[in-house]
């Protein structure tokens, strides 16, 4: 048994054959490291400077391969849509959601690559057909890279450094900050951040919105 799968195993968790190729892909024990080093590799491979914030994330997409077309109907089911094609990736997303929405689904959809080969007859699935648990736990698995993608997981921790514990407002100013030079929306930052486990005081952030019925 591989050791990402013994580690959980002990833990209780399930180890579906999602998590499985992604953890042995990534020779990685979790579910986050395996997103960074995934996040890294991308940006290592396609950005002409990895550290540079925001990534832009249309561009290495495309620089992966992908074919972006924002073309999905406006108020639609789904934000966005890979389609594996015989030279590659077509991706459709919304016009009419935030840049820093549209900036995640991107992410999220380059992390659908990782779960498919190519031997020059165009991508196929790696593991075929997905039953719900192993759809749930490709998505898991594409969001965690979307979040590393877009915010390195120790240029968050910056954000945090030196924060009292009587500073819930300033928490929420860098929070606000972050989300600025990251390009990406509030939900996704404060969701991202909860993984950095960075030094300070704990902080309990509720979030609501709503729409007209």
């Amino acid at each position: 048994m591989p050791l990402a799968e013994r580690k959980m195993a002990r833990r209780g968790e399930m180890v579906s054959k999602t998590e499985r190729y992604f953890l042995d892909l990534f020779l990685a024990s979790s579910l986050p490291v395996a997103a960074e080093r995934a996040a890294e590799s991308v940006r290592i491979k396609f950005c002409s400077d990895p550290s540079a914030l925001p990534v832009d994330v249309f561009n290495l997409a495309q620089a992966n391969g992908l074919k972006i077309r924002q073309d999905l109907p406006e108020r639609g089911p789904t934000d966005a849509m890979l389609i594996p094609r015989k030279h590659g990736y077509l991706v459709r997303l919304r016009r009419d959601v935030p840049s820093g929405r549209k900036r995640f689904s991107l992410a999220h959809e380059l992390g659908h690559t990782f779960f498919y080969s190519d031997n020059g007859q165009g991508p196929r699935h790696a593991i075929g057909i997905l039953d719900r648990t192993e759809h749930e736990a490709e998505e898991r698995a594409c969001d965690h890279f979307a979040g590393s993608l877009l915010m390195p997981i120790d240029r968050v921790r910056e954000r945090f450094y030196g924060l009292a514990e009587d500073q819930p407002s300033e928490f929420l100013r860098r929070c606000d900050s972050a989300c600025v030079d990251f390009l990406v929306s509030k939900e996704a930052f404060i969701r991202h951040a909860g993984r950095a486990n960075f030094d300070g005081p704990p902080y309990l952030v509720v979030r609501s919105s709503f729409r007209p019925n």
